[in-house]
């Protein structure tokens, strides 16, 4: 999985699988973009918009595929950069 956080906008990006696919993006009720492989019918990735108010916020953030992620260490790191 590769995670990218834009602190200047408040976007996590996150990529599940990295091959080539034909993409389909499709928002959910949240506002996050989900990346969808066509063929296979299963999210690659997602677009998360304000990420880390939404984070502190609910203490959590809902990932798709994932479910929910606390705000530990490691993600305090990668906002922090």
């Amino acid at each position: 999985m590769n995670i990218e956080y834009d602190s200047d906008s408040d976007v996590l990006y996150l990529t599940f699988d990295d091959a080539e696919c034909q993409r389909a993006y499709v928002e959910n009720e949240r506002g996050d973009i989900l990346i969808i492989d066509k063929i296979n019918d299963r999210v690659v990735g997602c677009t998360i918009p304000f990420a880390l108010y939404r984070l502190q916020r609910d203490g959590s953030l809902l990932i798709p595929e994932i479910g929910p992620v606390s705000l530990n260490d490691k993600l305090q790191q990668l906002i922090d950069q």
